[in-house]
């Protein structure tokens, strides 16, 4: 009966450290989704706002920000790029990136670039 305690316990310290590793990586993936949703939506918000106010690039950078902390992230981590849309008729581009940190990094990276892009044309 000992023997077999101790034969467990090998099995555990043995595998405890996979399962682990697999827990963490499958929450750095949902995260992941999640954060992509949240860019995308980011992204079709400052579009829509370009779409209607041309001129206001802030604004539609202050758009997205709200709707990055409206989906639980940080907006610290935002960047967005607004080309286009500078008269009516143009198609406007938004370029969102999200900067999210892994739980659970492997080859010693702490963050991935989540990207999104959405277009809109000025009326």
């Amino acid at each position: 009966m000992r023997q077999q305690r101790g034969q467990s316990l090998t099995e555990l310290a043995l595998l405890l450290p996979l399962l682990l590793a697999m827990i963490g990586i499958m929450l750095d993936m949902g995260r992941g989704v999640q954060a992509y949703v949240v860019a995308q939506n980011a992204a079709r918000e400052a579009a829509r706002y370009v779409s209607a106010h041309p001129t206001d690039v802030n604004g539609a950078i202050d758009a997205a920000r709200a709707e990055i902390q409206r989906g639980g992230l940080l907006s610290s981590r935002l960047t967005v790029s607004i080309s286009g849309g500078n008269t009516s008729g143009d198609t406007a581009q938004v370029d969102v990136t999200y900067n999210m940190p892994l739980v659970f990094g492997l080859l010693d990276s702490s963050q991935i670039a989540i990207r999104a892009h959405a277009e809109s044309v000025v009326y």
